[in-house]
Order: structure tokens, then C-alpha cells, then sequence
């Protein structure tokens, strides 16, 4: 076998999975589809919305991070015998979880809400609750912070995909619970940190603003030095993610170069 990387090889992957990535796309377009339209229907007679549809993101963001699960139930051994590099299969596997199936469920998102804009006041699902939650908020957020929320975003989604992808290459059990209780413990510790990081701001807040007024602390100056302690923060959590998601991606290279024989 010739040692230069082949993206003919690589894509050759995908005949070992064909059916059950078949299912699974089915099943992600479905699933948005149907997001889609049950939120669609709730925006349309309730103007208490904006919590449905962030649960129903969540759901969606679910099966985002846990897409490697397609590649669960292989008899390893077997997969460890393919005519490909360890840096063929590291690629085809990545690019699919990390790649195919985000673009798959937001580029759907965003072209039914393209498509809804020209049949109902409210068709723009994205747009009309991105208006909804910065009126209630009454926030205004700049395109730094926009780009810095939505790189954010990308890391944190990035990250749990990777734990995923950690749980199905080297767990041989119950994958798919594993992967969701994953996710679940991952964003409920992002939680918990955020939670005490906020406490200690909180302090640094009150004993600093023993001296401000209260019109103070619904200024743009106040949400601009709150903004500048979550990028402190997210800052952080991102160099950390990205740390790990480089070490999980490194020890499935060499899991995939050295394969165990399992019994």
C-alpha cells in the first residue's frame, strides 16, 4: 500500500458504513425537519417561544455531538485490517462528525428558515428569534462579540464531539447512553464553573460598585465589563478545549496505527 495519504482511500471508508450513515443522515433530516415545523407552529400562537426553541436547539445540538455514534457496533479487529493509513481513517472520521453533520443540521436549519421567509411572517425561525431574544434582552451585541460567541460555540461543540468520538472508538458498550451522558456532564461541569466564576465576579461587582449609581449597572459601560469577564472566562475554557480535543484526536491516530486485537 502506497505510504502517501489518498483521499480516495479515505472516502472508501465510507462503504463500510453505508448503511447505517444512510440512516443516520434520514434520521438527522428528519429531525431538523421536524424541529422546524413544530417551532414554526408554537412561534405562530404563542409569543413565549424563545425557551421552547432554545430546547429544541439543545435537542438538535444532541445529535451534533454525539455523530460519531454512526460508527459504533464494528468489529474492530476487522476495522483494523483496512487497506488504509491511520491518517486516512483519523480523517474520514473527523471530517464526517465534524463536518458532515453540523453543516448538514445548520445548513438545513438555515435554508428552511431561507425558504419559510417567502410563505410566513415568522418563516425566518433563525432570524425572528435572533430579533426576539435581543429585544427581551435588551442587549446590543457588536460583531466582535458575535464572532467571539460563535467561535465559542464552534470549540464547545467541537470538544464534545471529540469526547464522543473517544467513547466509540474505544468503548465496546451502551456508546450511545455514554456519549449523551457525555455531553450532559460536560455542559452541566461548564455550568458549574460558569456558576462559581459568576459568583466571584458578582463580589468583585458589588465591592467595586459600592460607589456607582444604580443607573450604573443598566449602562452599555456595565454590560461591556460583563462581557469583558465571560471573554476572560470563555477564553480560558476554550484554550482548555481545544488542548483536549488535540490530545483526543492524537491518541485516536495511534489507537488507529496500532489497532488491539480484541477477543
Amino acid at each position: 500500500m502506497n505510504d502517501r495519504f489518498s483521499w480516495a482511500r479515505t472516502l472508501s471508508i465510507a462503504d463500510m458504513y453505508r448503511s447505517g450513515i444512510r440512516k443516520h443522515l434520514i434520521i438527522c433530516i428528519c429531525a431538523v425537519l421536524a424541529c422546524y415545523a413544530l417551532m414554526a407552529l408554537i412561534a405562530s400562537v404563542t409569543s413565549k417561544s424563545l425557551a421552547i426553541y432554545g430546547l429544541l436547539s439543545t435537542l438538535l445540538s444532541f445529535y451534533i455531538y454525539t455523530s460519531p455514534i454512526v460508527f459504533a457496533g464494528r468489529d474492530r479487529s476487522l476495522m483494523g485490517q483496512l487497506p488504509v493509513l491511520p491518517s486516512e481513517k483519523l480523517a474520514f472520521y473527523t471530517i464526517y462528525s465534524f463536518v458532515v453533520i453540523p453543516l448538514v443540521v445548520e445548513g438545513l436549519w438555515f435554508l428552511l428558515s431561507w425558504i419559510g421567509s417567502f410563505f410566513l411572517p415568522i418563516g425566518n425561525l433563525y432570524g425572528f428569534m435572533k430579533l426576539k431574544a435581543l429585544t427581551e434582552s435588551q442587549v446590543d451585541i457588536t460583531n466582535t462579540e458575535l464572532v467571539f460567541s460563535t467561535t465559542t460555540n464552534v470549540i464547545t461543540c467541537a470538544a464534545m464531539i471529540g469526547i464522543s468520538m473517544w467513547i466509540v472508538f474505544t468503548k465496546r458498550n451502551n456508546c450511545l447512553i455514554k456519549c449523551i451522558l457525555s455531553a450532559l456532564g460536560f455542559l452541566l461541569g461548564i455550568g458549574f464553573i460558569s456558576g462559581i466564576f459568576g459568583i466571584v465576579a458578582g463580589f468583585s461587582d458589588a465591592w467595586n460598585g459600592i460607589d456607582r449609581s444604580p443607573e450604573y449597572f443598566h449602562s452599555p459601560e456595565y454590560f461591556k465589563e460583563i462581557f469583558d469577564y465571560i471573554k476572560y472566562f470563555c477564553g480560558i475554557l476554550n484554550i482548555v478545549f481545544i488542548g483536549t480535543l488535540i490530545l483526543i484526536l492524537r491518541k485516536l491516530y495511534i489507537r488507529f496505527k496500532y489497532p488491539q486485537i480484541e477477543y
